[in-house]
Formats: C-alpha cells, sequence, structure tokens
C-alpha cells in the first residue's frame, strides 16, 4: 500500500505540475491574443463564442495529447500483463485517469479564458 500511496501523490504531483503549465502558456497565449479577442467582441461576437474559441485553443494539447497517449499506454498496459504474473489492466482506471487530466485542464483554463472575455473592445480597438 505504501508504494501505492507513494505513486498516487507524485501523480497528482505531476497533475499539479501539468496544470500549472498550462495555465502559464494559456495565460501568456490569450495576452497575446487580446487584441484580437477585443476586436472580435468589437465585430459582434458574445462572450461565449470568445470564452469557446480559447478554450478550445487551450484544450487543444491536452486533447491531442491523450490522442496519443492513449495507444501507447495500452500497448504498455498489455506488455506489463505479459511480463508480471496476475497483473491485468483495468480500462475503468485509465478512463477514469483521463477524466481527471481533462478536469484538471479545465480548472486550469477557467481563469485565462475568463480573462480573455473581460477584455474592453474598446481600448482593444484603440491598441490596434
Amino acid at each position: 500500500t505504501l508504494v501505492a500511496q507513494l505513486a498516487a501523490a507524485l501523480g497528482s504531483l505531476a497533475l499539479l505540475l501539468a496544470a500549472i503549465g498550462l495555465f502559464g502558456v494559456t495565460s501568456y497565449s490569450m495576452a497575446r491574443r487580446a487584441g484580437e479577442f477585443g476586436v472580435r467582441m468589437a465585430l459582434g461576437a458574445q462572450r461565449a463564442d470568445v470564452a469557446r474559441l480559447a478554450l478550445s485553443d487551450g484544450l487543444r494539447p491536452v486533447v491531442l495529447g491523450v490522442i496519443i497517449g492513449m495507444p501507447v499506454s495500452v500497448l504498455a498496459m498489455k506488455s506489463l500483463e505479459r511480463q508480471l504474473n496476475g497483473v491485468m489492466s483495468d480500462p475503468a482506471s485509465v478512463v477514469l485517469a483521463v477524466a481527471v487530466l481533462l478536469g484538471g485542464a479545465v480548472l486550469a483554463l477557467i481563469a485565462p479564458v475568463r480573462r480573455a472575455t473581460m477584455i474592453d473592445p474598446n481600448a482593444a480597438l484603440r491598441e490596434e
């Protein structure tokens, strides 16, 4: 059980570090695109449209990582099943891990997306 607790702690730390990194990169990207978002809103885009655009831009690398990582993890699980007697893969735990990863990514994106939707269109137009 100590090994399982250590693995859970390290996994939680990895998730936290990934969320912090995603938050930083997305915040920077949203700040660089503030003018674009402001112009979009000045031309009639609703805050929900800007939020959807910003959220999809932030989630794109996470979803791409999941798409690439799933086949790799399945191959790794099959390899471990052959090497370790009595160890079987659990698809439910893989689905839960993906859900936790996507949930952490969404939580990390809340603040940058909210900041992107609060841009003043007049100020953005003045800057452009």
